[in-house]
């Protein structure tokens, strides 16, 4: 499994980095050293949260991640002050970090200095001793769920 992420990790960095042109930033909030700014997006984006990224504007870059992509608006985290607006930037985006994030998390758990429990992730997948009984309500907006072992 370790070796076929890393395979895959091989090949996503070999595509690259994504980059994007993002216009009207706007700084919205700073709270320790961290710099949030919202803009719009013209299209929805398939980004994934905290994916790592920089911003590249005129002003310079800052690395940071990204917190949301939601309601037509990009919300991006920095490590730097680009100002109060930012007319014009160039997202760019690492593609591999949630593949990486498994890989490490994978050895940890090999090599015994990270915990699982196989039988919550058995039951998660139905081979455990666990099953679950799903209720649908009336209203076919809510549900109930009850888990038995």
């Amino acid at each position: 499994m370790i070796e076929a992420l890393s395979l895959e990790l091989a090949k996503i960095k070999q595509r690259g980095t994504t980059q994007l042109e993002i216009r009207g930033g706007e700084r919205i909030s700073t709270a320790g050293g961290t710099f949030l700014y919202q803009f719009p997006l013209a299209e929805e984006l398939k980004l994934r949260d905290e994916t790592p990224a920089r911003v590249v504007c005129d002003r310079g870059e800052a690395d940071g991640s990204v917190v949301s992509v939601a309601n037509g608006y990009l919300i991006v985290a920095l490590e730097k002050d680009l100002g109060p607006k930012i007319p014009l930037a160039r997202l760019i985006t690492e593609d591999s970090f949630l593949v990486e994030k498994l890989r490490q998390k994978i050895e940890e758990i090999a090599n015994g200095t990270a915990s699982f429990n196989h039988s919550l992730a058995n039951s998660v997948i139905a081979m455990g001793p666990y099953r679950m009984w799903i209720q649908e309500s009336r209203s076919k907006s809510l549900f109930q769920c009850r888990i038995f072992s």
